[in-house]
């Protein structure tokens, strides 16, 4: 990459700090129908877009993306666990919620 393919990550850090980058990345990777949907719901989980997190998840249940296998206690996913779409989507994929019974084993 040239200095100034790299000039509006410059910009997006300096202006918002960490969240402000990784929203700007998730914004050139969504324009990429290449990229694998997981990958585009976790850059948005941690810019901190929820609704696109989710709607990027359910594309990749859709797909069932084989690296959903630890959707339930992976820590890329901390910032959706409070929603209740979450619980949903861990259900969607066949896995316990981390911290239920049901994953504990009982």
């Amino acid at each position: 990459m040239s200095a100034e393919q790299f000039e509006p990550l410059k910009i997006a850090y300096e202006t918002g700090g960490r969240s402000w980058f990784i929203r700007y990345c998730a914004e050139q990777m969504s324009k990429n129908p290449q990229l694998p949907a997981l990958q585009l719901a976790v850059f948005h989980t941690q810019a901190g877009d929820v609704d696109d997190a989710f709607r990027h998840l359910d594309r990749a249940i859709l797909e069932r993306d084989p690296s959903l296998v630890d959707l339930a206690v992976a820590p890329q996913w901390d910032n959706l666990r409070g929603d209740p779409r979450f619980a949903e989507a861990v259900a969607r994929v066949g896995l316990p919620l981390a911290g239920s019974p049901a994953a504990a084993g009982a």
